[in-house]
């Protein structure tokens, strides 16, 4: 229904038919090169590319010719400050838009994608290209900024029926289809907690859920698109998208700035906090919560 057309958009000549994610590349770039021109402030930018394929995380910037070798594929942590990442995730410094435009287009190229009697080219998985921003002030050093914008293309839910899937393909829209669901049972928690019910948000179902986790609910804002088809055939799927949609629309996001300051002050809270703990006997035993750093900031 124009998912993926929206993000990606037409590869080539006309700039026109561009989608979101080039645009964004190229509004970023011009934004940084006002800010150079006009401060003291330097940026260093960074692009992560993966998909989400049968609930198995892949690196769409460093493919492997034989997914089976990697078992369960990349797996997903959590950082006790710096947050949700994949780890071991290839992360590439991109100094133009040129450059994360080329990242997207290779990227692009590794996704699954498979026929289905609804969709010749229909997006077998899930994907996320993440671009990161460190900002830097070269005279007042306690400005240091960091950002991350998370371009989702999400694969369409389908009925079995309707795309006439078997074997490995109908498998996939299984898997699809799951992860969307479990995406719509965080939607629907989230809307709640808006509403004042305490309610336990299922971040961990699926692997969709729990990368996207901090955008849905931690320090951020979101947008969502729904793509709609005019035909008959797929009203069902019409008005689910629409319902599904009208609750997105009731999430309440906010996000404020992710200083370098201030996460350093979280970061020496927490050791402090082991210090006492450590001090009074109580940090015995193995196992708790961190663990290393391995892919990138929020």
């Amino acid at each position: 229904s124009g998912k993926s057309w929206s993000m990606a958009g037409a590869s080539g000549g006309d700039g026109s038919l561009r989608g979101i994610t080039p645009r964004v590349n190229e509004e970023l770039f011009e934004r940084i090169k006002e800010l150079v021109a006009s401060s003291t402030r330097r940026f260093l930018v960074m692009c992560t590319y993966f998909e989400i394929y049968n609930e198995i995380i892949f690196d769409l910037l460093n493919p492997v010719q034989d997914r089976s070798k990697l078992g369960g594929g990349l797996q997903v942590k959590e950082h006790p400050v710096l947050g949700i990442y994949v780890k071991d995730l290839t992360e590439i410094v991109a100094e133009d838009a040129a450059k994360l435009e080329s990242m997207l287009e290779s990227g692009q190229k590794a996704r699954a994608v498979s026929s289905t009697m609804m969709n010749s080219t229909s997006s077998r998985s899930h994907s996320v290209f993440t671009i990161k921003v460190h900002q830097k002030d070269e005279e007042d050093k306690s400005r240091n900024v960091f950002a991350k914008l998370n371009l989702v293309d999400l694969a369409g839910s389908e009925r079995q029926k309707g795309t006439g899937a078997t074997g490995q393909t109908l498998k996939e829209g299984a898997n699809i289809n799951k992860s969307l669901s479990a995406l719509g049972n965080v939607i629907n928690a989230l809307v709640d907690s808006a509403n004042g019910k305490k309610v336990f948000i299922p971040y961990r179902n699926s692997k969709l859920t729990r990368v996207l986790q901090e955008s849905l609910g931690g320090n951020s804002l979101c947008s969502m698109l729904a793509t709609l088809s005019p035909a008959a055939c797929n009203y069902e799927e019409t008005m689910s998208t629409l319902r599904y949609a009208n609750r997105a629309k009731a999430i309440k996001v906010s996000a404020t700035k992710n200083e370098e300051a201030s996460q350093i002050s979280r970061l020496k809270a927490e050791v402090e906090e082991l210090k006492k703990k450590l001090s009074s006997g109580g940090g015995g035993g193995g196992g708790g919560g961190g663990g290393s750093y391995g892919g990138g900031g929020g």
